[in-house]
């Protein structure tokens, strides 16, 4: 029974968690110093294969983030295309089981290394991890890109 009991909690729990809770001052820090043109942000996108969503859903998640906030998206062709400016890095990976879907959203803020083109994550990530339908996947992909726009706009406030 306990363990039926602890199974049932640990199922629950993966509905949606997210990752991260309020930046520390070190990453808003990281983030301001990253920032070359605080109006706008740059971003980039993936989603896996097996997901119940496109592209184009992560593209007009992010945009209708950014635009809501006053900041101009400018979407990067390739991750490498600017690696001198701040970018939203969001990839959704899923599996589908029994009709649901497993799913793990990495929304990082990142820079790419001049040295090697490795992206460079600046920042805590603001990424979630659940379990449902496509609908529950993208409300967890507009959690965890608002919580990375929210810290982009907390690092740049005072500009």
């Amino acid at each position: 029974m306990l363990v039926a009991v602890c199974c049932c909690v640990s199922l629950l729990s993966l509905l949606s968690v997210e990752a991260s809770a309020e930046s520390p001052d070190w990453v808003l820090e990281a983030i301001r110093d990253a920032t070359l043109e605080p109006g706008a942000l740059h971003y980039f996108h993936g989603v896996h294969r097996d997901c119940p969503l496109v592209d184009a859903d992560a593209e007009r998640i992010i945009e209708q983030a950014l635009g809501r906030n006053g900041i101009e998206p400018r979407h990067l062709a390739r991750s490498r295309e600017l690696s001198d400016h701040l970018f939203v890095d969001l990839w959704v990976s899923c599996v589908e089981r029994t009709g649901n879907f497993v799913y793990v959203i990495d929304t990082y803020l990142a820079l790419h290394s001049p040295l090697d083109g490795k992206r460079l994550f600046i920042a805590q990530r603001f990424g979630r991890f659940g379990a449902g339908d496509r609908a529950s996947i993208l409300q967890s992909m507009r959690e965890s890109v608002d919580s990375a726009v929210s810290a982009y706009l907390q690092a740049n406030r005072a500009r």
